[in-house]
């Protein structure tokens, strides 16, 4: 199935723990947020309902780790496009973001987006394209 990831570091700077309970985005049909777990030297993916972000703290998605996975592609992400991505908090709050889409992300980068409570940093996602397996994708 074709699919990508979204990573970034969101830093919390209210006085309340946030939770994020969903993610949806124009350019795939399912988003869930995923985290890597390796047991007997085999690495998986698991689902988790939600994303907490604790007060004044920095909770980061990166590759092997936290992420959000996204299937059923309905656009292309080509190197250098955007991925519009909405992130909803249990309070109803909604974080929209340009998620910049990047073969990998290699040294920190100076685009924070400060939302409400939230600072999102470091935001990028793998390129792949819809209809097509990601590994086919042409690398250079």
């Amino acid at each position: 199935m074709p699919g990508s990831a979204v990573y970034l570091r969101i830093h919390n700077r209210g006085q309340s723990d946030l939770t994020l309970v969903s993610a949806s985005s124009s350019a795939a049909r399912t988003l869930a947020f995923h985290r890597t777990v390796v047991e007997d030297d085999i690495a998986r993916m698991e689902a988790v309902d939600s994303l907490l972000i604790p007060a004044g703290e920095t909770v980061e998605l990166r590759p092997g780790g936290m992420h959000i996975m996204l299937t059923g592609l309905t656009d292309d992400l080509l190197p250098e496009s955007a991925l519009p991505l909405q992130l909803e908090c249990d309070s109803g709050e909604v974080y929209a973001l340009d998620i910049p889409v990047m073969k990998m992300m290699m040294s920190e980068r100076d685009d924070a987006v400060e939302l409400g409570d939230l600072v999102f940093s470091n935001r990028w996602a793998r390129p792949a394209l819809s209809g097509m397996n990601v590994s086919a994708m042409p690398s250079g």
